[in-house]
């Protein structure tokens, strides 16, 4: 269905967006 891969695009994003952000944390510190 499309609604399901909306919602794994989305999710993807978010974790994508969560692990580049740890990242940029952990190298800041």
């Amino acid at each position: 269905m499309l609604t399901n891969r909306l919602v794994a695009t989305i999710a993807g994003t978010v974790l994508a967006a969560g692990t580049l952000t740890a990242a940029l944390v952990g190298l800041a510190n």
